[in-house]
Formats: structure tokens, C-alpha cells, sequence
């Protein structure tokens, strides 16, 4: 099968693409600042040391934002949480608070095995 010079250009560019958007997206969710709060609030939360015991590693998965930013938005983080007791995968809710200091809320959406 003889691969034209036109296919050729057309499968690298989407290679490059493709490997240039997944470091992209890897970066922006290391360098979430939230992120790292999070993962600190999951070491430290009730529910999720009765499911998988003292937390050893949070494992930072993927980041959803839902609606706008600020005041009605909220963001999905998914971590996977390995424990003295079980590996468990923990959905967090982030919410953005007004006041004079903008500060989040975290909420616990659910654990599973």
C-alpha cells in the first residue's frame, strides 16, 4: 500500500495535534491550584477515610467546569484515592463563594469502590 505524500502530512499533522493536546491538558490540570486544596480536603474528610481508610495517594483524574465561572458555576474534580483499607474513586464539587474574600466550597458528591 503506497501512502501518498498528502496522507502522510494529513496522519502527522494529527499526530502532533493529538500529542500536543494531551500535554496541553495534562499541564493545565497540574497546575491547578484548586487542585491540590482538593486533594487535601479528600486526606482530611470523614467518608472518605471510613471507605478506604487513611489516605495514602490522591490521584488527580480529570476536571469538569459546569456553567460560568464565579457565582452559579461549579467545577467536578474525579480523584482516585488509594487507602490502608481500599482504592475508591472520589467526585468533588467545587463552588466558587462571594464575599469580601472569594474563598470555595467542597462538597463530597460520591465515593465508589
Amino acid at each position: 500500500m503506497k501512502i501518498t505524500t498528502r496522507r502522510a502530512a494529513v496522519l502527522t499533522f494529527l499526530v502532533v495535534a493529538s500529542v500536543t493536546l494531551f500535554f496541553f491538558t495534562q499541564y493545565s490540570a497540574d497546575n491547578d491550584p484548586a487542585g491540590t486544596a482538593i486533594a487535601e480536603y479528600i486526606r482530611q474528610n470523614e467518608r472518605v477515610m471510613e471507605q478506604a481508610g487513611t489516605v495514602v495517594n490522591a490521584d488527580f483524574v480529570r476536571r469538569v467546569s459546569v456553567g460560568p465561572n464565579g457565582p452559579g458555576g461549579y467545577r467536578v474534580y474525579t480523584f482516585i484515592v488509594s487507602g490502608t483499607k481500599a482504592k475508591v474513586t472520589v467526585v468533588v464539587r467545587a463552588e466558587s463563594l462571594d464575599g469580601e474574600q472569594p474563598r470555595e466550597r467542597y462538597s463530597i458528591e460520591s465515593i465508589d469502590p
